[in-house]
């Protein structure tokens, strides 16, 4: 954040940009930071453009730091943990495979109940739009249903929230 502090008072006294010229400039630099950063590449890969405000935010404080924990890849998911040598293992207490990001949302038995609602509602927004329900069942798109370029706006809302939704009933704090 530094760095964009310094580059917008250098543009401001060197380029004499106004106000609405100067906000523009410096949030242009920061998409061009953001696109050619090393850094935050599993976020980019879910969010690649940046925006000014999220659309749709969870009604739960817990909630939505797991949403952010899941967008960061930087979860209690046993993966992570075990990726950073916190976790002597990264096998789900399922069993059924390693606990990252996909499985939690996809595969884990113990969240079949919360993952039915789950895909009873992107089955029926997929049914609205004439799409196929298979283009939501990948991470990035459930966490972002934006970027696919299909989905109204209120259908986006309902994606998120049944996402919201899934993560309460999980029980989880990621």
């Amino acid at each position: 954040m530094r760095i964009i502090v310094v580059i917008s008072r250098i543009a401001k006294l060197e380029y004499g940009l106004m106000d609405g010229k100067f906000s523009f400039y410096v949030f242009s630099l920061l998409l061009i930071r953001w696109d050619m950063s090393s850094t935050g590449r599993a976020t980019h890969d879910i969010v690649p453009t940046v925006g000014l405000q999220m659309k749709q935010s969870p009604d739960s404080r817990c909630v939505a730091i797991s949403y952010n924990r899941l967008l960061l890849n930087d979860t209690s998911l046993r993966a992570h943990q075990h990726r950073m040598g916190l976790s002597d293992t990264n096998v789900c207490d399922c069993e059924q495979g390693i606990e990252d990001v996909h499985q939690f949302l996809f595969e884990c038995t113990r969240y079949r109940g919360a993952r039915k609602i789950l895909l009873q509602t992107i089955t029926s927004i997929c049914d609205d739009a004439e799409c196929n329900k298979r283009l939501l069942m990948t991470v990035s798109a459930l966490l972002n249903p934006d970027e696919l370029h299909i989905f109204t706006k209120k259908q986006c809302l309902q994606i998120l929230t049944a996402v919201f939704v899934f993560i309460r009933q999980s029980g989880r704090r990621l």
